[in-house]
């Protein structure tokens, strides 16, 4: 969640993996990474949200599962989006978070 001085903005109501087209309030993010490990295009390209983790190990948010043979894979890139709505009550401010990637190498 996002906290401030004038409260807490909520999670999104989605979790991973089920990741749903954004309605409602809350805080939540996206992935651009249209094939994660055996779950497949959980956030629909970067159209569909989930809550953000808040324990560990956290979500699988982009990776490459398959073995690389030969060329080195190179140039690959994914986009990691956020979006917070809140209701028409939350007080104005300036509201943060902390968010933790873990990069992992397997050889």
């Amino acid at each position: 969640p996002l906290t401030g001085p004038f409260g807490t903005v909520a999670a999104y109501g989605s979790s991973y993996p089920t990741a749903t087209s954004w309605t409602g309030t809350g805080f939540g993010y996206t992935s651009s990474d249209t094939s994660i490990q055996s779950s497949g295009n959980i956030f629909g390209g970067g159209t569909k949200y989930a809550a953000v983790a808040t324990t560990a190990p956290g979500d699988i948010v982009a990776d490459d599962p398959g073995p690389v043979a030969g060329s080195p894979i190179t140039n690959q890139t994914w986009t990691i989006g956020f979006r917070a709505t809140t209701p028409s009550t939350q007080i104005a401010g300036s509201y943060s978070t902390q968010v933790v990637y873990t990069c992992i190498p397997t050889f």
